[in-house]
């Protein structure tokens, strides 16, 4: 049994894979926590389930600092109905971590003053530093780099790490005192345009030092996959790629892919999309930011010159709203052989099946 659970994390992310060990019992995966407010509106009362069903967290990923991905994950630590050895493992690569690594000092600025947290006066960086204070007297923090090539067994689960690399690491390390940027579109969405118009476009990528040190990675359960991108840069997904040796050829067969950086243009490539088979990608954000998702990716995908058009492409989305409603017309996905999937009004985000289990968490 493996289900994928993309839980409503407003603007961010937060995923929550489940599947079956060898050993016979449930185990969990937790992917970054989306905001504060994510936790606070759906993030606890999940925790409080697992809890009471004594499942425990075998690995908290957090996969960078950004406030949309580690916020949720902050406001998790400091709760007081959270036991402390809850979570069996931490990944996250903090500014004291790499410091460590790197073999050089924390900059002056590291001792700053921590308020009380607060979403909005509190950003990535900030929220950074609290997390790490709290794994450093409370959690089971791997104090290694998690970077390309590590890897991780979970009783019959396989993760491979493909980002970030030793480079991002670095150039994380030496802008940590500095508020990481998000991609701030202040143009139009591009819903109204067509795919093929948007499919000409050149493409473009991303240049935040924050999301090039995001941890990405493949999971393998039995005969599944799933790409779980984070944030992570294209260029260097598929630098990570190309060395494991996957070509056009001879592409990663994948049975779902987590989009990175909520669908961003800057965040797909044709160079990506040559290195991958999959039909399944996953969209996390409820459009409320940044016009994200953005059209273009999707043109991407659905007019890729490698792309199986006699295979139906499912777009997964966590939010169902009429932002998300109005990306594409009927005739579109008709004409383009593809299908959004949405949750259910008032659900906690879209539950992606991989395999048959009745049990499930509500």
């Amino acid at each position: 049994m493996l289900r994928l659970y993309a839980l409503p994390a407003h603007n961010g992310d937060c995923l929550l894979l489940e599947f079956l060990g060898d050993d016979g019992q449930l185990h969990y995966i937790w992917v970054d926590g989306g905001l504060v407010r994510s936790y606070q509106e759906f993030g606890k009362a999940v925790a409080e389930q697992l809890i009471q069903q004594k499942a425990k967290i075998d690995l908290m990923v957090v996969t960078h600092v950004d406030q949309d991905h580690i916020g949720g994950i902050l406001a998790l630590c400091n709760d007081p109905a959270i036991p402390p050895d809850w979570i069996q493992q931490f990944w996250f690569n903090s500014g004291e971590l790499l410091s460590a690594w790197l073999g050089e000092e924390p900059g002056s600025q590291r001792g700053i003053s921590l308020a009380e947290l607060d979403e909005q006066a509190s950003r990535s960086i900030g929220q950074g530093i609290r997390l790490e204070d709290y794994l450093r007297q409370h959690a089971n923090w791997h104090k290694q780099p998690i970077k390309r090539y590590s890897t991780l067994s979970v009783s019959g689960a396989e993760i491979s790490v493909l980002t970030p690399s030793v480079s991002a690491l670095q150039r994380l390390h030496h802008n940590w005192q500095k508020e990481t940027s998000q991609e701030r579109s202040l143009d139009p969405n591009d819903y109204s345009l067509s795919l093929e118009a948007l499919s000409r476009r050149p493409e473009r990528a991303d240049a935040s030092v924050a999301n090039a040190s995001s941890i990405s990675f493949v999971f393998e359960y039995r005969d599944k996959r799933i790409l779980m991108l984070g944030d992570a840069w294209a260029s260097d997904v598929v630098e990570a790629l190309r060395a494991l040796g996957y070509t056009a050829e001879d592409p990663l067969r994948l049975d779902a892919l987590k989009l990175s950086h909520h669908a961003s243009r800057a965040s797909i490539s044709s160079e990506l999309l040559d290195l991958i088979d999959c039909d399944t990608f996953i969209v996390s954000t409820d459009g409320s930011r940044h016009q994200l998702p953005h059209k273009e990716t999707f043109a991407r995908i659905l007019l890729h010159h490698n792309r199986d058009t006699s295979r139906e492409v499912r777009l997964v989305f966590n939010h169902n709203n009429s932002t998300l409603g109005k990306i594409f017309q009927d005739e579109e996905m008709f004409r383009h052989h593809f299908r959004c999937e949405y949750p259910l009004v008032g659900s906690q985000g879209f539950v992606l099946e991989l395999t048959e289990s009745k049990v499930k968490l509500k």
